[in-house]
């Protein structure tokens, strides 16, 4: 019984030694095929960190405001009788817009011109009666009163006359109106908006009393909306700074600016709204990296950095992951606050394919850019 349970073990571990014999030589022959080939290595295009200097900015709603624009009003009440535009249409300075009906101060007027007549005569005949003596000094200065009380009262007449010809104070677009001939116009009564032609515009904003250090003279960049007639989100104008409001607002803690720029496009329509993009803080060293070259898993953003491969490796270099940490993004550049340093190579298109460790080959058709150039026009 024992010499029987004796064989049974020697066969079963004569067994396992087989088995685990032959599994070796399988894994010494896998091993010797697998070193026959290359290790796999991945292509992608270089790029270069750049040492740049970086401000923040922040964006705030701006109003496009005209130099040149009011609102035409009469002073005076009275009917219409002539509209001297159309709504919309250009007008030029003096261009006489509405007059209004002046028959009765016109006559009236005629009746005060006569009284101006006689006054005259009443005062050179006093004069000449004062030089012979047979009229006193009182006599004349009442006939001078009289005469310069009837000057003036057709003075008064030619005003009002006047203020019923309503003209344009300056070239200028004219807005909409409804004006008709017979109209009765009440004092003060809105007749149209005027907007100057002025190729200058202003853009008031208002920015935080903490991000308030813009100053007279700093510039500005606007931007707008396709229905304003900007082609793309890259189109923006540069606004300069002409004035600062003399007081921080009590209730929003605000400063007022106020930039101009020209408006030689057209595109910008006072009272309509833009996005002012305005700088904030000091300006710092950043690096910026292509967004191609930037990959994110569970724990954020990472770049995979080009290393010299040991020697005899099968490609130059050898990817080695780094975790960075992100700024804002200017376009299709990334900028990086900290993890990298200017100079350092990087993979760019064609990083997805990466990971820790792999070796890598520089695309060769197109050239690798320089420390110089790799990001140039990124700011």
């Amino acid at each position: 019984m024992h010499r029987g349970w004796s064989a049974v073990i020697a066969g079963c571990c004569l067994t396992t030694l087989s088995l685990g014999l032959f599994k070796y030589q399988q894994i010494q022959a896998a091993i010797a095929f697998a070193e026959g080939y290359p290790e796999r290595s991945e292509t992608v295009e270089l790029a270069i960190a750049k040492a740049t200097t970086w401000q923040d900015q922040s964006s705030v709603i701006g109003e496009v405001i005209a130099v040149k624009s009011l609102e035409l009003s009469n002073e005076i009440a009275g009917r219409v009788s002539f509209v001297g535009f159309q709504p919309g249409a250009k007008v030029a300075v003096g261009q006489l817009l509405v007059r209004l009906d002046t028959s009765e101060e016109q006559a009236r007027r005629s009746a005060a011109a006569a009284e101006v007549t006689l006054a005259l005569l009443l005062l050179d005949r006093n004069r000449k009666l004062t030089q012979t003596g047979m009229s006193s000094a009182a006599d004349l200065d009442r006939a001078q009163a009289a005469y310069t009380a009837a000057t003036s009262a057709v003075s008064a007449l030619d005003a009002i006359i006047e203020k019923k010809r309503i003209k344009a104070p300056f070239a200028a677009t004219a807005g909409l109106h409804q004006l008709d001939v017979g109209e009765y116009l009440h004092a003060g009564r809105a007749i149209t908006r005027l907007v100057g032609l002025d190729r200058i515009i202003w853009i008031d904003f208002s920015v935080p009393q903490h991000q308030a250090i813009l100053g007279v003279g700093d510039s500005v960049v606007v931007s707008g909306t396709v229905a304003q007639g900007f082609t793309g989100t890259n189109q923006t104008l540069t606004a300069r700074i002409v004035a600062r409001d003399s007081q921080v607002d009590s209730q929003s803690r605000q400063i007022r600016l106020r930039a101009e720029i020209n408006n030689i496009s057209g595109l910008l329509l006072p009272g309509s709204f833009v996005k002012v993009t305005v700088p904030v803080g000091s300006r710092r060293s950043v690096i910026l990296i292509p967004s191609e070259a930037v990959r994110y898993d569970a724990l954020g953003a990472n770049v995979y950095v080009l290393q010299n491969a040991e020697k005899g490796a099968d490609a130059t270099y050898r990817a080695v992951k780094r975790a960075v940490i992100l700024g804002p993004q200017k376009g299709l550049r990334w900028v990086v606050l900290s993890g990298l340093d200017a100079g350092e190579q990087l993979a760019g298109l064609g990083a997805f394919k990466l990971r820790d460790g792999v070796l890598v080959r520089i695309n060769n058709g197109r050239q690798a850019p320089s420390v110089d150039t790799a990001l140039e026009g990124s700011m």
